[in-house]
């Protein structure tokens, strides 16, 4: 893995990726090691099963390994199963640039202070994920700190 540190990646795109059913750990566990030692800031994989193929402690290793981290999933099949991080994600998440993946249900209670975070520190990019209810003014309005302005149109 030493050679791996010294590489200069900046994108990764994995077309199509699938691991014997018997080393599946193993395999998932290796590249993901390769994915945060080489620090890509960008990777854009397209699996059939995100689900079995995408963790929490992946996407936290990876929001570390390099600043504002770009992470695009693209899905070819029906999700099956959704990634429910806890409150202890938040952080992690403000941490993206972008990150673009359906699987992810992040819980709209935290989202905010992550949300509002980003917006002061001027970080650049999209994200796309669900979230478990809709945001209301009235919620924008409860997290605003004294250095946020809501303006409506």
């Amino acid at each position: 893995m030493d050679f791996l540190s010294r590489l200069a990646f900046t994108h990764l795109s994995i077309d199509y990726c699938d691991f014997d059913e018997n080393q599946k750990f193993e395999g998932k566990t290796r590249l993901f090691s390769v994915l945060v030692n080489v620090k890509l800031r960008s990777v854009t994989l397209d699996v059939e099963n995100p689900e079995s193929f995408i963790d929490e402690s992946f996407l936290r290793e990876y929001s570390e390994c390099t600043k504002l981290p770009q992470l695009v999933v693209r899905l070819s099949a029906d999700i099956s199963a959704f990634l429910r991080p806890n409150i202890s994600f938040a952080e992690s998440l403000s941490r993206f640039g972008t990150i673009e993946l359906y699987l992810l249900v992040i819980d709209t209670n935290w989202l905010l202070p992550a949300l509002l975070n980003r917006l002061r520190e001027k970080t650049p990019g999209v994200w796309r994920f669900l979230i478990t209810d809709r945001i209301s003014l009235g919620n924008i309005k409860v997290n605003l700190t004294s250095d946020v302005e809501v303006r409506l149109r």
